[in-house]
């Protein structure tokens, strides 16, 4: 008798009529990352319970990739190919292009084996720049480019997609000006492929084909967006200007209902990329807002154009910096939401970093800028005056009080399968009798599964 090691899978619940319940397993590199069986055995686990164990949430990580093409995993997709609402295609923390490259081109043909998703992230994290990406952005266009055009082609999915998410906000991305060719050298004709790029006799470094022409696709049903921008990106109008979440969901203006926007306007402005888009439906939104903003004073005007009817708000903090005077200016930039903005959070002023004020542009005085109590004074005046006409407001005086990590970006996040809510299924055995042996299992519920009532297919869970 072979002991299997123990197996830790994170669940969120739906309850059903019967026990245990329809149940999502929220799989992390598919389980155990060093022990390829274990695909199999959740697979015939899945199989076996009397309640179906439906692999509503996948991520598909470079762990992953790595054995794609295993015949023992391809069995395993085939099996539950029909139940995966919410995939997750991660490539966090991979530096080198080739690899980035490569993890695509496996892990993107797989999405037609799943035809009932719902909810879809991309993530393509870059550490830190490297030598030979003249044209990252360029590169990572050119990733979300044939991702979302192979989806567009070959998946049934595209047009009832409901949340997208796009993840490159941990990339530092330094853009050039010069037309050098090419993006990096391919190191085989498949990569080079996906890229869009033409390797061949005469051609070892690769060249862009048609580098105009690619053209993102827009999902047209989509009813929740969230885009996390690379912290420092500079030209970033060059690429944004295609890639915007704007861009990607002007075929969603109806349907979306929520928009997370993680950026800084430093690098990115946005105004620009708004193309002159209404979304009347949004009545969530998430975004880096500095309402005192000295580089754009228009910004939360536009966002209130934009968003016309927003009733939650999550404002994420900029760096504070505000020259005196604009303060009265700026808060009429809030009247686009009255009597819409019932609830809001909000960040409590912190004490600027040294690193902050050295980047304080030549044409602001340092003297203009508000100090660190003066901008506490104003935010207690708007507790009396703005803020005192809607329902809700949380002042959150340090970032500790709120998960804002990357993977955790609450309540805009659909990808809770990070966290474990309740669930331990260990004591797993395989028979020697039998071609594929017997397995049993020890499921201990816990109290928060029990307790919690979630609609499985509801995307933000």
């Amino acid at each position: 008798m072979q002991v299997w090691p123990s197996l830790r899978l994170d669940v969120v619940s739906s309850p059903i009529e019967y026990f245990p319940s329809e149940i999502t397993l929220l799989i992390l590199s598919y389980l155990c990352q060093r022990d390829r069986k274990s695909f199999s055995l959740c697979s015939k686990f899945c199989r076996d319970l009397v309640s179906p164990v439906l692999f509503r949430r996948i991520r598909l990580s470079t762990t992953f990739a790595a054995s794609a093409s295993d015949d023992d995993t391809r069995r395993g997709i085939s099996r539950i190919s029909s139940f995966p609402r919410h995939v997750s295609l991660d490539c966090i923390g991979v530096e080198i292009p080739e690899a980035i490259t490569s993890f695509f081109c496996t892990c993107t043909p797989l999405l037609r084996q799943f035809p009932n998703i719902i909810s879809l992230k991309l993530a393509c994290n870059i550490p830190r720049p490297l030598t030979e990406m003249q044209h990252q952005p360029d590169f990572i266009y050119r990733i979300m480019w044939r991702i979302l055009t192979f989806i567009r082609d070959e998946c049934t999915f595209y047009h009832s997609l409901k949340a997208f998410t796009l993840d490159i906000l941990n990339s530092n991305l330094v853009y050039t000006s010069t037309l050098d060719r090419p993006i990096y050298t391919p190191q085989c004709p498949e990569t080079a492929q996906f890229l869009g790029l033409a390797v061949g006799p005469g051609n070892t470094s690769g060249s862009l084909v048609s580098s105009d022409c690619f053209k993102i696709p827009h999902f047209p049903a989509l009813e929740q967006a969230c885009v996390s921008y690379p912290r420092k990106f500079y030209n970033s109008a060059n690429i944004f200007g295609t890639i915007s979440i704007f861009s990607i969901t002007t075929a969603s203006t109806d349907s979306l209902r929520r928009m997370c926007l993680q950026t800084t306007l430093e690098s990115l402005p946005l105004r620009p990329l708004f193309h002159g888009v209404v979304y009347p439906n949004v009545t969530e939104l998430c975004a880096n807002v500095d309402f005192l903003r000295v580089y754009d004073p228009l910004y939360l005007e536009e966002l209130t154009r934009v968003f016309p009817n927003v009733e939650d708000a999550v404002f994420y903090p900029i760096e504070q910096r505000i020259v005196r005077g604009n303060d009265e200016k700026c808060l009429k930039r809030l009247d686009g939401w009255k009597g819409t903005l019932k609830r809001a959070v909000v960040f409590w002023p912190r004490l600027q970093k040294a690193s902050a004020l050295d980047n304080v542009p030549p044409e602001l005085d340092r003297s203009s800028l508000m100090t660190l109590e003066e901008l506490r004074e104003h935010y207690e005046r708007w507790m009396d005056g703005q803020w005192g006409c809607l329902e809700t407001v949380i002042f959150l005086k340090s970032p500790k009080d709120i998960k804002f990590e990357r993977r955790r970006s609450e309540p805009f996040d659909v990808e809770p399968w990070y966290e474990a809510v309740g669930c331990t299924i260990s004591g797993c055995e395989e028979e020697e009798e039998g071609e594929e042996g017997e397995y049993t299992y020890e499921v201990r519920w816990g109290k928060e599964y029990r307790e919690r009532l979630v609609d499985i297919d509801y995307f933000p869970v």
